[in-house]
């Protein structure tokens, strides 16, 4: 935990300012808008991904467990969404409920 002193310089320094934060972005050409987003080849380059873990128990007690890891949180979860419609088209009657 940093000191009470080194919280205060740091405050001092302006880097605190969310405004200032958002000037350095546009300056490096790294601030994005509303629906935009970095090329998802730079989150590649750094490791971003997203993780979906999923855990099912029928009625009968019988446990399914899923998961999902991807790079792009937009594009796995429509990935999922595809999927798991797909499953529940394939399957027919035994997924519908009364």
């Amino acid at each position: 935990m940093p000191s009470e002193a080194a919280a205060k310089e740091f405050k001092k320094s302006g880097s605190t300012s969310t405004k200032a934060e958002e000037e350095r972005l546009k300056k490096e050409g790294k601030y994005y808008g509303p629906g935009e987003g970095p090329p998802l080849d730079d989150l590649f380059e750094i490791g971003v991904y997203s993780l979906y873990h999923g855990v099912g128990i029928t009625e009968s007690g019988k446990k399914v467990c899923w998961s999902i890891k991807g790079r792009d949180g937009y594009f796995e979860t429509a990935r999922m969404a595809v999927e798991a419609a797909l499953a529940m088209s394939e399957s027919g009657d035994e997924r519908r409920h009364e």
